[in-house]
């Protein structure tokens, strides 16, 4: 399979591209780079691995929960290269990411659940947990960031905090989905972007994408 993954949801720029005889990623980290760099890293891979767009099978992103900009940036060029339905769209939500690139770490503490988050608003996070074969445990919450603790007691804690992702993760998870046929329609796709909120007085406040 021949595979672009792109990586926007936070300050991270990434792209990566596999095909039988190829992989390359190249990855940007900084504030406001997604509209210069992200279809110019798309065309260096590209040409580097002498790949078509129309050569490829399908095109993967990291489709949020995160940036507000950064998501849009990503899902408008993934519309425009996937125009038509070919490439295939795969998305891959943000926070399944960050729980994948934490299997190992949890499997080697004997720690059966993962809890996900990144910031929301000013002293929030959303959040979400799995278990270690990927499944969401329940829908993105938002929550308070000072009730962290005791969100995720007895978790695997993964966030950006931590550890960021990159497109090479996008591309990892969605080898599995392609293998699995399960694709998006790219032209009514539109990613978890997190809309306005306000808080309320319920101890949890679910996620409105």
């Amino acid at each position: 399979m021949k595979i672009l993954a792109l990586e926007t949801s936070g300050s991270v720029c990434s792209v990566a591209l596999e095909t039988p005889t190829f992989f390359g990623e190249y990855t940007v980290d900084g504030n406001n780079l997604h509209d210069e760099m992200l279809a110019e890293l798309v065309s260096r891979i590209s040409d580097d691995s002498k790949t078509d767009i129309s050569d490829l099978d399908a095109i993967a992103l990291s489709a949020g929960p995160g940036s507000f900009t950064g998501l849009r940036i990503g899902a408008a060029l993934c519309k425009g290269l996937c125009f038509g339905g070919f490439p295939k769209f795969i998305a891959v939500p943000t926070l399944k990411a960050y729980a994948y690139i934490a299997i190992n770490h949890a499997k080697d503490l004997n720690i059966n659940q993962i809890f996900t988050y990144l910031p929301s608003q000013k002293e929030y996070i959303f959040h979400q947990k799995y278990d270690l074969d990927l499944n969401p445990l329940g829908e993105i919450e938002i929550d308070e960031i000072l009730n962290l603790d005791e969100l995720a007691k007895d978790c695997y804690v993964s966030s950006n905090k931590v550890n960021k992702i990159t497109a090479k993760t996008i591309l990892e998870l969605a080898k599995v989905d392609y293998c699995k046929n399960e694709f998006e329609d790219v032209e009514t796709f539109e990613p978890a972007y997190i809309q306005e909120f306000k808080p309320n007085t319920s101890p949890k406040k679910q996620l409105v994408i």
